[in-house]
């Protein structure tokens, strides 16, 4: 499939070169400040011809039918809807968008031109996460009980719009969703911005969530840690009625999986795929185009993993049990 690239800073470089990976034939890309567009595209080589600066351009120029975004959080939803305007199926950088509004107007204008948008959460594709699961489905714990995640960074931000939970959190709402294969029923959590941060807030989160079939999650989230800091994957605890699983995150992809009784301890095998993550995403979000499935990120599925940090914000604003459902 022909496509174009959305946003080409830093981050957009390389998804060229992962959108190249999973298939795509990349005709063009797509950056509004000619002077990032034509500086990266001399580092990568990129012709003059495909390069542009509108999207409607590009379309009209290059016939492409597949789009990646990954321009900054706050301009996703105008990428992605300019992006539909034009015919393209898309893929998106995480957060897919940053309100509940902005996320139901894309779905129903995608369902309503027969397009998909899909969201890259790349995480899904860490292969300690895919041992995770995998132990799961394969019944290593038992019935699951519980679920704890801690991230734990310095990470100032400026200018966005829940910056822990949409910018790193959302990794973690939604490995935890596919991971445990389930959703949240309701969320009760605390957040905020301490006094002495000069951080855009909030920047801080205690939260719990009841997952449908009955598993507890408790998370906590920082992006001014001031001592030791957490892998950006986190530190995650499965407790089952059989078993205990725990993963230490990036630099360590190994899953231990420990027992009380009959008392056992060993590693489980870390799980990888053929390609880095995010282009594992793009191939997937690919294969659902050409079969005429949802993709695995569909924005209908993505949604989900959203609601999770904006029912959280609503409980800690409200000072309530909010149930999911509410924050859609």
């Amino acid at each position: 499939m022909k496509g174009i690239n959305v946003g080409f800073g830093n981050r957009g470089k390389a998804w060229h070169r992962w959108a190249k990976a999973a298939g795509v034939d990349v005709v063009g890309v797509v950056d509004l400040n000619r002077e990032i567009l034509d500086r990266n595209c001399d580092e990568l080589e990129i012709p003059e011809p495909m390069r542009f600066t509108s999207i409607e351009e590009a379309v009209a120029s290059t016939g492409a039918e597949v789009a990646t975004v990954c321009t900054a959080n706050p301009h996703h939803n105008a990428a992605i809807q300019n992006c539909l305007d034009a015919g393209l199926h898309v893929i998106v950088e995480k957060p897919m968008v940053e309100t509940a509004e902005d996320a139901n107007e894309i779905i129903k204008k995608a369902e309503g031109k027969g397009l998909q948008v899909a969201c890259s959460q790349n995480y899904r594709f860490n292969p300690g996460m895919l041992a995770l699961r995998n132990a799961i489905e394969n019944g290593e714990v038992g019935e699951l009980v519980s679920a704890s995640v801690t991230f734990h960074r310095w990470r100032p931000t400026e200018g966005l719009f829940l910056p822990l939970m949409l910018n790193q959190s959302i990794h973690h709402f939604d490995g935890l969703r596919w991971i445990l294969q389930d959703d949240p029923a309701w969320c009760f959590a605390r957040s905020l911005n301490p006094d002495w941060n000069k951080c855009d807030g909030p920047t801080v989160i205690e939260a719990i969530y009841g997952f449908s079939k009955g598993t507890m999650v408790t998370y906590s989230g920082s992006y001014v840690a001031q001592g030791t800091v957490t892998p950006y994957s986190g530190l995650w605890r499965i407790e089952g009625s059989t078993g205990q699983m725990h993963f230490k995150g990036d630099g360590d992809e190994a899953v231990t999986l420990t027992r009380r009784d009959p008392e056992e301890s060993r590693t489980l095998p870390a799980i990888k795929t053929e390609l880095a993550n995010p282009a594992q995403a793009c191939r997937d979000f690919l294969d659902a185009i050409r079969n005429g499935t949802p993709a695995p990120n569909a924005a209908q599925d993505n949604v989900k993993s959203l609601a999770m940090a904006w029912a959280a914000q609503k409980s800690s604003d409200e000072k309530r049990v909010v149930q999911i459902d509410e924050a859609i």
